[in-house]
């Protein structure tokens, strides 16, 4: 079966990529291993600059229908025990932060790309088609029927145990260019209301945890550490959860009641080196699959939309040129590394600065207690989301560690 472009994967990344060519009027296979709706396991927050790219996508009306829930704070909880408490805007004027449970958010764009055109189909994808050295399709199967499926381009959109990824570059990514991340669903927990918390616990470091509401009633509670340490420190994830859960009853926010349920870890590869190959004769990859995972904050969904953006409109380049090698192909790399390449290098230097000198936070929230009108537009000018406000003075606080 022939096709003008095969998708491999129908998260946001593989599904804006079909919805941008689709649009385009190509002829799109979008392949995925799973039905949607599915469940995926992720913290559930979606930045303005996220849903921007959805509403550039025609997806006004289906954002409003979600009833997705919007958070307009944020409070950082420093290794030392300060606590920053912040206000913000958004920098994109009438797109807000939202907590999707990415269940929703992601069938929503998958449906939106059937609605544009493209076909879905259930399939688990075997291999790339080797033509020579060139990708010309995916081996596939379908049911119980092994299927070939050809295409000019191919984009690697399965994320990061990506089969396409895998099957064209061999080398793993080393340990401390990997994290891992564990959450559950809390019921049971006093929380601020339209606020997102951060808990950069010593134990952690690089790595944190979070509180996300998803509603009026219910948490997004889980955390992340760096692969390298969770191996040489051969941690639990589960009693790591746990003994995060016991920094949040120290103060005193937890129900005797409270119940967590859904508890599900996953696998993240950081933009870290920078020499993760993103194009290669006949495919590329996108989101997740091309390792575009923010080092410092773990956050992939904006650079997964943004990339299969730019992938899309550099395939379709290479269309009307007659022209799809991997001359043409290159175009994409430059982009993606022009576009994410100076905010990698920025959270990988947030990243180690964690790791080796996390008093430096700490004393950051010294400042800010006495120069809050200087330290507001300096956190607003390094964020591509929000415009800052520093909402009240940081205060000590003693908390447990986690101890497991």
């Amino acid at each position: 079966m022939n096709y003008d472009v095969i998708i491999v994967g129908a998260g946001p990344a593989g599904s804006t990529a079909a919805i941008t060519l689709a649009q385009k009027n190509y002829n799109v296979l979008l392949l995925d291993r799973q039905d949607f709706p599915r469940p995926k396991t992720c913290g559930d927050g979606i930045p303005p600059s996220s849903m921007q790219v959805l509403y550039d996508l025609g997806m006004t009306a289906e954002v409003e229908q979600a009833n997705f829930y919007p958070i307009h704070g944020i409070k950082f909880r420093l290794p030392g025990g300060r606590i920053i408490n912040t206000r913000f805007q958004s920098k994109q004027p009438g797109v807000d932060f939202f907590i999707a449970p990415r269940d929703q958010f992601d069938f929503m764009l998958q449906q939106k790309a059937i609605q544009s055109g493209a076909t879905f189909q259930v399939a688990n994808v075997n291999s790339p088609i080797m033509t020579g050295n060139k990708i010309s399709g995916v081996n596939a199967t379908v049911g119980k029927e092994q299927i070939k499926f050809t295409a000019p381009v191919v984009i690697g959109a399965d994320g990061c145990t990506s089969v396409i990824s895998r099957a064209l570059q061999k080398p793993k990514l080393p340990l401390h260019q990997r994290a891992i991340a564990i959450r559950g669903y809390l019921d049971g927990l006093s929380f601020l209301p339209n606020t997102v918390e951060f808990y950069w616990l010593k134990k952690l470091l690089p790595g944190y945890a979070w509180v996300f509401p998803i509603n009026h009633a219910s948490v997004n509670i889980g955390l992340t550490v760096r692969a390298d340490l969770y191996r040489s420190n051969n941690w639990d994830l589960k009693k790591l959860l746990s003994g995060f859960m016991n920094v949040i009853e120290q103060e005193g926010r937890l129900s005797p009641e409270f119940k967590i349920s859904r508890i599900a870890s996953w696998p993240l590869h950081l933009a870290v080196s920078g020499n993760q190959q993103l194009i290669f004769d006949g495919a590329l990859l996108i989101g997740d699959a091309a390792a575009f995972i923010d080092p410092f904050i773990g956050e992939g969904i904006h650079n997964a939309l943004i990339s299969a953006q730019i992938a899309g409109d550099v395939i379709d380049e290479g269309f009307q040129k007659g022209d799809l090698s991997i001359h043409q192909l290159k175009q994409y790399d430059q982009l993606c590394r022009e576009k994410f390449g100076s905010v990698f290098r920025r959270s990988l230097l947030l990243q180690k600065a964690m790791l080796y000198t996390p008093g430096l936070l700490d004393g950051l929230a010294w400042i800010v207690d006495r120069k809050k009108s200087f330290w507001s537009p300096l956190f607003s000018r390094y964020s591509d989301n929000f415009h800052f406000e520093i909402a009240e003075s940081p205060i000590r606080m003693v908390f447990e560690e986690i101890k497991s």
